[in-house]
């Protein structure tokens, strides 16, 4: 069972699903609330941040996961301290969870979310704080945030997790016939995670930050004593061995199988948070909660409240767990498994045994002071010291406080040298020796050390860990004493990876364009006079575009998806690599950031998405500038598009990118730099990012969509048409013209507010080189083909006139004057470059032709399918989906027929715009 890919809440909106069946959860969240607000005044009383982040950390979906982001809202602004009251603070949140969790359920709902805020807000005469949310898949056991830039986590009825095992027979978790070897297994599989959750957390909160953890618990100090916990999961197994005793589940599945959850005591978690001397427990509240969750839910006619209970709590169940049943034992027994469980549930509830609650138990912490400095010590460090700190809190006080002294004054006492024999042991003559084995610190810190440095070179195998070699010599150098015994027998050579090289392919059918653009100082010194006023975030009041709610390349993975019909987009994405590492390279040594914040905006998904994160990191990587190779730099990426956006096919790549890029710096013998990837949902005409916050803004063939349909754009101005084509009047290509001058200077400004001074910003875009906004290349030919075959359905009676006549696609191809003029307008912006490139209408000229196909053919049916993948929810929204299939039929037929005539033909025009 492997927990990241098996486990998430059941998705949707269905009857089943965790948004339909969390009431538990929610009355623990709302229970929390107290100490949550406490949590939040504290880290705004004592340390006044402008931009105020928090993470909620499992946070799955559905209103639960919005009603924390609620109450942090609502305690800022109700709350009478006149010192939160007077801090101008924004808020970024962060949603986290594993990658299969249903992020675009979140983000659909944020709109809804956003308005009654708004209301909310408005009917008490307050302003909501700005704020953004953003979505981060991992798991919480790894590193999810750059050093020190949290500064409260919160995590409620999450952490338990991960425990394998065939030892418990009949039993899918801590049961009464359990022996005590499986309930020790989970105990220290607990106390591993968990000390790990916290070793990470450790790296990422500020000093004097907040953390608050609700967790399902036990009140008794037997490990076999969970109360209702214990019952629920004893009646899950109850009705697994019926199925067994059925023959329709096989006993080895039942026995190979067991719940990854663990119950801890309070005494369990705060031992094991006093055992991380940098955190400081400054709350711990337990309260019970009656498993009959439905009391306060209508009963159905004719039934009793025990069969109503009995039927909730098995809803409640299924949604939790249904995931991993059925990854172990298939799909087929789900109905009769939660069947079953229900009616036992609803005998227990009748029976006169007596009946436990569930416990919870809630903590809050807080950073400690003294060990606020030491830990802020390891972002300050030379990259290979830094790695070491990391270890040190667990290397007992005398190693750390050696280590960090001399990693602070590297230059004063040089270490002794590292002497190794001819073979592959270590001579460790005239050095001291470590008291604890080394496996006592590499178990927590293996994770961190892998992610950040792959093994290429040797590396030791400590526990069930790996460190690369170079890392422990480093330590060594550094506390001046022998960690580990002769290894020689032990040292492991990783196999070689083959080098299968970054794809940067030329792209022959473009000529390109370039451009950028100079943010002035003065205005993030506050010594400027161009001053922009402040905007709240998206959502704030106004009605909702249209575009938001139904435009979205088309999602997964099928035959007319995004991701297997964006070839065009990826050719845009290459022919401006260059730019986009020069942009790189220029903030790396022009800024030198600990931490550089990229933004994408209007990534889409698939893997042009991810190919301009690996650019990024292979830049940041390969390049043999001493400036940018020495700085210990983290980078922090957001990727942005609608909310309909397929942020879920996203996340659920990031595992198999994160394996490519670990092998692709392996094979060069390249280490890459610590990353971390979020979605960030909502419109780019609209504020995204605290103020001051992003260094390098990217976007590629996006901006040329505009917010809306052209404003006073009505009825049948644009008669058989549905853009700028021939018989399109002047006055609608004006209109046109006037909505994106509209659009894009709103977009500048809204990213002179959220850019760092000496930032960058690399702009891709459809374009047209010819001034005559009737004339743009091969984007109008392919609007013109689609728009005949939307008039040949209207006169096969298939589309009323009307429909046609009052559909405009919001879409609009400015010259590279036009950029340049509303670039100039924004006092803020310097265009340092601008270049065009061209490519040709033919998208699929790199692909494989079916025999007895002719080439047209071929590359009509391919724009066709492109074209479908970006336009399909357009369409579909305002005709309906029945014509879709007639009429991209109808358009790849035109289309051959285009690239068969002699008619001169034009390319798609792109401008790239590089801003700093």
């Amino acid at each position: 069972m492997k927990i990241e890919r098996d486990f998430h809440m059941m998705k949707g909106d269905s009857e089943f699903s965790y948004a339909k069946n969390s009431r538990i959860q929610k009355r623990v969240v709302l229970a929390a609330k107290p100490i949550v607000e406490k949590a939040v005044r504290e880290v705004c009383i004592d340390l006044h941040p402008q931009s105020m982040v928090i993470a909620d950390l499992g946070c799955s979906f559905g209103a639960n996961t919005l009603l924390f982001i609620s109450e942090v809202i609502t305690t800022i602004y109700e709350d009478y301290n006149n010192t939160i009251k007077e801090s101008p603070m924004e808020v970024q949140f962060f949603l986290n969870d594993l990658p299969s969790n249903d992020f675009n359920h979140i983000f659909q709902s944020l709109e809804q979310f956003e308005q009654l805020i708004t209301q909310y807000c408005a009917c008490k005469g307050l302003q909501p704080p700005p704020h953004f949310v953003a979505g981060l898949p991992g798991s919480f056991y790894t590193r999810l945030f750059p050093c020190n830039s949290v500064h409260l986590f919160h995590s409620s009825m999450s952490v338990p997790e991960q425990l394998d095992g065939s030892m418990n027979e009949g039993n899918i978790h801590i049961g009464a016939t359990t022996p005590p070897s499986v309930a020790k297994l989970y105990q220290n599989q607990f106390e591993k995670d968990f000390s790990r959750f916290l070793q990470m957390r450790c790296m990422e909160i500020v000093p004097g930050g907040r953390m608050v953890l609700t967790v399902a618990g036990r009140k008794s100090k037997d490990v076999f004593n969970a109360g209702g916990t214990t019952t629920i999961f004893d009646l899950l197994s109850q009705g697994l061995r019926i199925l067994v005793a059925e023959g329709r589940v096989a006993k080895e599945k039942l026995d190979s199988f067991n719940i990854p959850v663990y119950c801890p005591s309070a005494d369990e978690l705060t031992q094991l948070v006093q055992q991380c001397e940098l955190l400081d427990i400054s709350d711990i509240q337990l309260f019970e909660m009656d498993e009959n969750r439905m009391h306060d839910s209508e009963q159905a006619e004719g039934t009793t409240a025990a069969h109503t209970a009995g039927q909730s709590m098995s809803a409640t169940l299924r949604v939790a767990t249904e995931s991993l049943v059925a990854s172990h034992f298939g799909e087929d027994i789900l109905e009769e498994i939660f069947t079953v469980f229900a009616r036992n549930f609803t005998s227990y509830i009748e029976s006169e045994v007596e009946k436990s609650g569930i416990t919870i138990i809630t903590l809050c912490f807080v950073v400690a002071g003294e060990n606020q400095v030491r830990r802020c010590c390891c972002c300050c460090l030379p990259l290979a010291s830094r790695e070491c700190v990391l270890l040190l809190p667990l290397l007992g006080q005398e190693h750390e406080d050696a280590a960090l002294a001399a990693a602070a004054q590297p230059s004063q006492t040089p270490p002794p040298p590292l002497t190794t024999t001819a073979s592959r042991g270590r001579d460790t003559r005239g050095r001291g020796r470590a008291s604890a084995p080394c496996a006592t610190f590499a178990t927590v810190a293996a994770d961190e050390i892998a992610r950040r440095k792959p093994m290429g070179p040797p590396s030791v195998e400590l526990d069930d860990c790996v460190l690369g070699l170079d890392l422990l010599q480093c330590l060594e150098r550094l506390l001046g004493i022998a960690l580990l015994p002769d290894f020689s027998d032990d040292v492991h050579y990783q196999d070689e990876l083959d080098d299968e090289g970054f794809h940067n392919g030329g792209c022959p059918d473009l000529v390109v364009l370039c451009a950028i653009i100079e943010c002035e100082h003065e205005r993030h010194n506050g010594r400027g006079k161009h001053q922009l006023p402040h905007r709240r975030c998206h959502g704030g009041g106004g009605a909702p575009m249209k575009i938001e709610r139904d435009f979205h390349m088309m999602k997964g993975d099928d035959e007319f998806s995004y991701a297997e019909n964006s070839r065009m987009q990826k050719r845009a994405v290459l022919a401006a690599k260059p730019i986009v590492e020069k942009a790189v390279r220029e903030v790396c040594i022009d800024l030198h950031p600990q931490l550089m914040v990229i933004a994408d905006l209007g990534c889409s998904f698939g893997a042009n998405t991810l190919l301009f994160v690996s650019e990024a990191i292979t830049t940041i990587c390969e390049d043999h500038n001493n400036t940018i190779k020495e700085s210990p730099m983290e980078i922090q990426f957001f990727l942005n598009d609608l909310p309909g956006n397929d942020f879920n096919h996203i996340f659920q790549s990031l595992e198999q990118f994160e394996q490519s890029t670990i092998h692709d710096c392996a094979c060069k013998g390249l280490q890459p730099p610590a990353h971390f990837v979020a979605g960030l949902p909502g419109s780019f005409y609209s504020r995204l990012f605290p103020s001051n916050s992003v260094h390098l803004f990217h976007s590629s063939m996006s901006i040329m969509w505009l917010s809306q349909v052209p404003e006073h754009l009505d009825g049948s101005m644009n008669e058989g048409n549905i853009h700028i084509g021939a018989t399109t009047p002047p006055s609608v290509a004006k209109l046109y013209q006037n909505q994106f001058e509209k659009d894009f200077s709103q977009f500048l400004q809204m990213r002179c507010m959220e850019i760092v001074p000496g930032g960058r910003m690399v702009l891709t875009v459809a374009g047209r080189k010819n001034k005559d906004v009737f004339h743009a290349g091969g984007t109008t030919t392919l609007f013109e083909l689609l728009s005949q075959g939307l008039r040949t359905l209207v006169a096969e009676g298939r589309v009323a006139k009307e429909k046609l006549d009052s559909f405009n696609i919001p879409f609009y191809c400015p010259s590279a004057d036009e950029l340049k003029q509303l670039v100039q307008q924004c006092e803020l912006l310097d265009i340092s470059d601008i270049q065009l490139l061209e490519i040709d209408g033919n998208a699929m000229d790199d692909s494989e032709q079916a025999e007895g196909i002719s080439a047209t053919h071929t590359a009509g049916e391919s724009m066709s399918a492109s074209l479908r993948a970006a336009m399909e929810s357009l369409i579909a929204s305002h005709f309906g989906e029945g014509i879709l299939e007639e009429l991209f039929t109808v358009f790849a037929r035109n289309f051959t027929s285009y690239i068969e005539s002699d008619v001169e033909k034009s390319g798609v025009t792109e401008g790239v715009i590089m801003s700093t």
